[in-house]
C-alpha cells in the first residue's frame, strides 16, 4: 500500500456513533479491507501504515541486495532510498561482500593450483618411470577435483 488511507464518515448506522471513520482498503483485485476507526485515532492509523510499508521495503532492500553476485552489481543493489536501510540490511550487505571476496579468493586459488599443476608436469620429464605414474596420478585427481569445484 503506498497510496495514503482515504477516511470517510462511518454510516450512521454504526454501533460505534458518529465520531467513526471508514476506510476501504485494497488487499488484492477482488478482495478489500474496511477498516472502521474513532476519528481521534485515524492519524494513528495512518501512521501505523506507513511504518508497516517502511519494513515491507527494507524486506524487499535485503533481497535486492542479497541477490547482488558483481562488486558492481553490489554497488547499483544498494543505492535506494535511507528509509529502507536497516540493520538486517546491514548484514546481508557483509555476507554479500563476503561471498564475492571468497568468489574471487577461490579462482584466485584455481589459478594457483593449475599453475602448480603445470610446473608439476614440467618436473615429471626428469623422474622415474613409477614416481611419473604416482605423480600423473595426483594430478589428474587434483584436475578432477578443480573441475568439480566449479
Amino acid at each position: 500500500m503506498t497510496e495514503p488511507i482515504k477516511w470517510s464518515n462511518a454510516p450512521d448506522r454504526t454501533s460505534w456513533g458518529a465520531s467513526m471513520r471508514v476506510a476501504d482498503i485494497e488487499i488484492d483485485r477482488d478482495h478489500t479491507l474496511t477498516l472502521y476507526c474513532e476519528a481521534s485515532q485515524t492519524a494513528k492509523v495512518d501512521a501505523m501504515f506507513v511504518e508497516v510499508e517502511r519494513l515491507r521495503m527494507q524486506v524487499v532492500a535485503c533481497g535486492v541486495v542479497a541477490l547482488a553476485d558483481t562488486p558492481d552489481s553490489a554497488i547499483e543493489a544498494r543505492k535506494m532510498h535511507p528509509d529502507y536501510r536497516s540493520d538486517s540490511l546491514s548484514d546481508v550487505e557483509r555476507r554479500v561482500d563476503e561471498c564475492i571476496r571468497l568468489r574471487a579468493e577461490v579462482e584466485r586459488l584455481r589459478e594457483v593450483a593449475e599453475q602448480a599443476l603445470e610446473a608439476m608436469e614440467k618436473a615429471t620429464r626428469y623422474m622415474s618411470n613409477s614416481d611419473y605414474i604416482k605423480l600423473n596420478q595426483t594430478i589428474d585427481a587434483t584436475r578432477t577435483a578443480l573441475k568439480e569445484t566449479k
